[in-house]
C-alpha cells in the first residue's frame, strides 16, 4: 500500500494531504509537482488558492501560493492581481529579496517606473552587483527615456556575465543616446551569435538610417526578410519589437522603408 502511495507526485501529495487535512505543504506541492509540470494551471491554480486557507510554521513556505497565483495571473495579463498577491507574500515575509524583484519587473511592466524603482534601490543598496537588479534597472530607465543613465547599471551586468542580452540592451541605450556606431559595435556582436535575430536586425537598420548608411542598412534589411513572407512584414516588426524601447517616429520609419522594399520585390517578381 505505502508503495502505490509513493507511485508518482500525484498519489504521494494526496496521501499526504490526506493525512494533514489542515497541513498547506501538501496541497501546494500537489498543485506545484502535478498539475503544474502537467500544464494544467487551472487545476493548479485552484489546489494553491485552497492552500492559502491551510497552515504551515514557516514564513518563506507562507509566501508560495501566493507567488504561484501570482504567476497565473501573470501569465492571464493581470498585472493588478499579480501585484496583490505579491505584496501578500511580502507582507508574510518582508526580507524575500526574489519576490521584491519580482515586484519590481511587475511594476515595470504595468508602467509604474518610479514605484518600480523605489522597489529596486533597497536591493540594489543591499546587492551593488546583482546581475538582476542591475539588468532590470538598465531596462526601466530606457522605459523612462533615460538611456545614458542605463549604461552604468549596463556596465555592472558585463563585468558580471556578459550575456548577449546585456550586449543588446547596451546597443539599445547606445541608441537612443544618439552613439550610433558604437551602438552598432554591441548590436553586431549580438547578430555574430545570433545571426537571424530580427529585433537586433531592426535595431542595426535604425542605426546605420539614422548615420545614413543606407548601403549597411540595405544589407540587414535583406536579412530581416530572407526568413518574412512579404505579406507578413509589418507583421514581424511588431512582433519583434514589443519590448517599446524603440521611439515611434523610429520605429514607423523604418517599417514604412522596410515594407515599401519588400512590396517593391513582390511586384517586380511577379512581372
Amino acid at each position: 500500500m505505502r508503495n502505490l502511495a509513493w507511485l508518482d507526485h500525484k498519489t504521494f501529495w494526496e496521501d499526504a494531504a490526506r493525512k494533514a487535512p489542515r497541513s498547506m505543504r501538501p496541497v501546494h506541492n500537489l498543485a506545484y509537482y502535478h498539475y503544474e509540470r502537467r500544464g494544467d494551471f487551472e487545476k493548479a491554480f485552484e489546489l494553491y488558492t485552497r492552500a492559502l486557507k491551510l497552515r504551515d510554521e514557516n514564513r518563506v513556505t507562507l509566501t508560495f501560493p501566493h507567488i504561484k497565483i501570482a504567476d497565473y495571473y501573470e501569465r492571464k495579463g493581470d498585472l493588478e492581481k499579480t501585484g496583490e498577491h505579491l505584496e501578500h507574500a511580502l507582507r508574510i515575509y518582508p526580507g524575500f529579496e526574489k519576490v521584491r524583484l519580482r515586484q519590481a519587473q511587475v511594476l515595470a511592466r504595468a508602467g509604474h517606473t518610479e514605484r518600480a524603482l523605489d522597489v529596486l534601490r533597497p536591493l540594489l543598496e543591499r546587492r551593488p552587483d546583482s546581475f538582476d537588479c542591475n539588468f532590470l534597472q538598465s531596462q526601466i530607465l530606457i522605459t523612462m527615456g533615460r538611456p545614458a543613465d542605463a549604461l552604468r547599471p549596463l556596465a555592472v551586468c558585463m563585468e558580471r556575465s556578459p550575456e548577449p542580452k546585456v550586449f543588446l540592451l547596451t546597443g539599445i541605450a547606445l541608441s537612443l543616446k544618439g552613439d550610433f556606431s558604437e551602438a552598432e559595435r554591441f548590436l553586431r556582436a549580438v547578430l555574430d551569435r545570433f545571426p537571424t535575430d530580427s529585433l537586433t536586425q531592426l535595431w542595426l537598420i535604425a542605426c546605420t538610417l539614422q548615420r545614413d548608411a543606407t548601403v549597411a542598412a540595405a544589407e540587414y534589411r535583406a536579412r530581416f526578410l530572407a526568413g518574412v513572407p512579404p505579406d507578413r512584414v509589418a507583421e514581424a516588426i511588431d512582433k519583434a519589437l514589443t519590448d517599446g524601447f524603440m521611439p515611434g517616429g523610429t520605429r514607423e520609419h523604418i517599417t514604412r522603408w522596410i515594407v515599401d522594399a519588400a512590396s517593391k520585390h513582390a511586384r517586380s517578381s511577379k512581372s
